[in-house]
């Protein structure tokens, strides 16, 4: 498949279209046209990206740009689409029947509109699924679709992020790079959520850490978990106050 850019160089390079249409042409499942709406408070204006490193903390070099779309399969209701646009088409393509399909630009060339991707089916990891969910019958089931309906309106959670230093060497210490991954699976999550919960979530706060870990991983999650309210508690909270 190849792909255009969204960016709308009629107003300013690193703006995006707010609404556009993408046709992908695979081999293995044909044409779909995706039709993408821009998730506009996946960040705002005033979201903090940081990097630390052995100089201490400094803003981001470049911009931060919003390419995150959101949307459907044309032709298909209850099919769901998440990707950015920044650097080629990256994110996934999921429907109804639960199949879905990852996109992924190949590397090199200039990520132009004729670049090629790589459209491959994905599914959850055996980890990943679970295995308790209870049988509930239909009794229950109309209480908490009734339940639901009371609580409509939407709820936003606002997210501070972090990439570690063991996510950042995974990512050749690319500060652009490594925002960009953490921001695609926000994109995904805020869809997910909004789908199902009318939820919405919004980054307003990210660092990187370039030189070092700052957080210990333990075998015992609960220390962990510790550890990390710990460390967003004295370096993360007074900065968002």
């Amino acid at each position: 498949s190849s792909f255009f850019s969204s960016r709308n160089y009629f107003l300013n390079a690193s703006v995006h279209y707010k609404q556009v249409t993408i046709v992908i042409r695979t081999n293995v499942i044909g044409r779909l046209k995706l039709l993408l709406t821009l998730n506009e408070i996946i960040f705002v204006n005033e979201t903090d990206f940081r990097k630390l490193d052995d100089q201490g903390e400094s803003v981001f070099s470049k911009r931060v740009e919003n390419c995150y779309y959101q949307g459907v399969v044309n032709g298909e209701e209850s099919s769901f689409v998440a990707v950015s646009s920044c650097n080629g088409l990256r994110g996934i393509i999921a429907f109804g029947n639960g199949t879905a399909f990852g996109i992924w630009p190949l590397d090199g060339g200039d990520r132009g509109r004729r670049h090629p991707h790589v459209l491959y089916r994905t599914k959850w990891s055996t980890e990943a699924l679970c295995t308790t969910q209870p049988i509930v019958d239909s009794r229950h089931s109309r209480k908490a679709a009734v339940k639901r309906d009371v609580t409509r309106q939407t709820k936003y959670v606002e997210l501070a992020l972090i990439g570690d230093h063991s996510f950042m060497k995974e990512h050749d210490l690319a500060e652009d790079v490594a925002i960009e991954y953490m921001l695609e699976a926000v994109n995904i999550a805020d869809l997910m959520f909004s789908r199902d919960l009318n939820v919405r979530l919004s980054v307003i706060y990210a660092e990187e850490w370039m030189d070092a870990q700052r957080l210990d991983a333990h075998a015992v999650i609960e220390r962990t978990l510790s550890g990390a309210i710990e460390y967003v508690t004295g370096h993360i909270y007074h900065i968002r106050e």
